[in-house]
């Protein structure tokens, strides 16, 4: 295990959970819902190496990431990883950011944000620190 990259990922998982906290102060849901996705990937990836010798996937998807650490989730996990799925949007049209920010009301957004904070609360319980 190379606990300094743990760390740094777990570091960066810390920071996109407060980012995405301040998102949602300031109503600025799809990117609440980006940073979601993005602390879950991030504390997927210090399982990764918590794990293994070597680098994370070089992947933005979840499963992919949930499929090589072979976790077994709960179906609601999975639904909630794909949910996810869909908010990395870097890259993306604007039509395309535009249709999934009307998904997002302030409650479902609050949702997904506590949502991230439990699966992530989840992960840093098995990985070793």
């Amino acid at each position: 295990m190379n606990k300094s990259l743990v760390a740094q990922w777990l570091e960066r998982v810390d920071y996109d959970l407060s980012a995405a906290r301040s998102m949602l102060k300031s109503k600025h849901l799809l990117y609440v819902a980006f940073l979601c996705q993005q602390a879950v990937e991030k504390v997927l990836k210090a399982m990764w190496c918590a794990r293994c010798d070597d680098s994370p996937p070089y992947t933005h998807n979840l499963g992919v990431l949930v499929e090589s650490l072979k976790l077994s989730l709960s179906d609601e996990q999975l639904d909630f990883l794909e949910l996810l799925n869909r908010f990395y949007i870097v890259g993306r049209y604007p039509t395309f950011k535009q249709k999934l920010a009307s998904s997002l009301q302030e409650k479902n957004t609050t949702d997904l944000l506590k949502q991230t904070e439990e699966f992530i609360l989840w992960c840093r319980q098995s990985i070793p620190m």
